[in-house]
């Protein structure tokens, strides 16, 4: 992948991740839109990982204050909607699968994930 190309996708990343949108969406788009080749999912992880870690030294101050002032209820709430994710994820796909999965395959299940959500929201449900 082209240094342009990882640039413009980190900018994406940083500008779409905190908004309420699917900043892993535009990871998708981006690049069909340009035309460019496919990236690989580890490529995905590690934007998400950087943003993580922006985030946490971010909101450093106020991970500092929760500790000093021992707010563990608040922590452990906070540590707690992690969970669902972090098990959600290895039930819905397997490692080799998430990482062999190439972009078209990734924005084919969000497009058919969108729709069937779209769906439900139509008929009610």
């Amino acid at each position: 992948m082209p240094i342009y190309q990882a640039i413009v996708l980190g900018i994406v990343q940083g500008l779409t991740e905190i908004l309420p949108i699917s900043s892993s969406g535009h990871l998708i788009l981006i690049p069909q839109l340009f035309g460019w080749a496919p990236h690989p999912l580890s490529f995905d992880a590690a934007l998400h990982l950087g943003t993580a870690a922006a985030l946490l030294v971010f909101f450093a101050r106020d991970w500092i204050s929760l500790l000093v002032e021992r707010q563990w209820r608040k922590i452990a709430m906070i540590a707690l909607a992690s969970v669902p994710v972090g098990l959600i994820g290895p039930a819905i796909t397997s490692p080799r699968q998430a990482l062999s999965t190439g972009s078209r395959d990734r924005s084919q299940a969000s497009i058919r994930r969108s729709e069937c959500c779209a769906g439900r929201s139509r008929n009610g449900r």
